[in-house]
């Protein structure tokens, strides 16, 4: 509070008793109201309104605002929405009516609209968080709780530095292996490579040396592994076979991409 303005015969000014009245008369004002984007319980300027309005007329008191600066920008969110951003610095000045006295607070208030309303909300915000502060609204009745003495013991919430080492370590393991995530599945195509120059037996036995019972479940972090082996298996197994391929390719054949292959089957190797 600042600039504190007494009345003309010099007394006791009586805007801190009214604020006083004020304080005593007023309810909670509970956080009933829901964020829906970023899932968080508010106060609407409503709400204090609401509870206001009775205890402000009959203990006398008004208040006045004066907006003392505004900033605004224009960007644009992540959806590719133009936001204008709005601050404002807004002086209330809250007055006795008996006597005159007043006393002034300054609050900020800051808002984003898509349209021309952001000036109006950040005001908004400004005189619901003075009005908080001046008045000191509880968000719940000022009564007895059995939980009072023994609150129930609630999870450990994450924080922001928790989820920033996570965030951290995922990164560092998409570097580690040469931009793949590892923890993505192969895709369709990459499992139909498997099957591309071998049967259907060398590939089981390969990918469940590597713990997999089927191609769904192949890493992409373990891809050019099992690929590899699956070649060196089929070539140490089969030259011939492997020759009779590249020949058939050769004289434009394709590959052996057909309803008896398991990646287009309901065997247990599935695409």
């Amino acid at each position: 509070m600042s600039n504190i303005n007494t009345n003309e015969n010099g007394g006791t000014p009586k805007i801190y008793k009214a604020i006083c009245g004020v304080i005593g008369d007023v309810g909670a004002v509970s956080k009933d109201k829901q964020n829906v984007q970023q899932n968080y319980k508010y106060r609407s300027i409503d709400d204090v309104y609401n509870a206001l309005n009775p205890a402000l007329a009959k203990h006398g008191v008004v208040i006045m605002p004066d907006v003392i600066d505004v900033d605004k920008a224009e960007r644009t969110n992540k959806n590719g929405t133009v936001m204008t951003y709005t601050t404002v610095k807004v002086e209330y000045t809250f007055y006795a009516a008996e006597d005159g006295s007043s006393i002034q607070t300054t609050f900020y208030g800051e808002a984003s609209d898509t349209g021309d309303k952001s000036i109006n909300k950040a005001m908004s915000a400004a005189m619901k968080y003075a009005c908080f502060q001046v008045f000191c609204i509880p968000t719940e009745d000022l009564q007895d709780d059995a939980d009072k003495t023994s609150p129930e013991q609630s999870a450990p919430k994450k924080t922001s530095a928790n989820y920033g080492k996570e965030s951290h370590k995922r990164y560092q393991d998409y570097l580690t292996n040469g931009g793949i995530n590892p923890n993505e599945f192969i895709t369709g195509e990459e499992r139909e490579t498997l099957f591309a120059k071998t049967d259907t037996e060398i590939v089981r036995q390969v990918i469940e040396s590597f713990g997999y019972t089927n191609t769904k479940t192949i890493l992409k972090k373990d891809f050019d592994a099992i690929l590899k082996k699956i070649v060196d298996e089929t070539i140490s197994g089969d030259e011939t076979g492997e020759a009779t391929m590249n020949e058939h390719l050769q004289q434009g054949g394709d590959l052996p991409y057909d309803d008896t292959l398991p990646f287009n089957t309901n065997n247990d190797i599935p695409a």
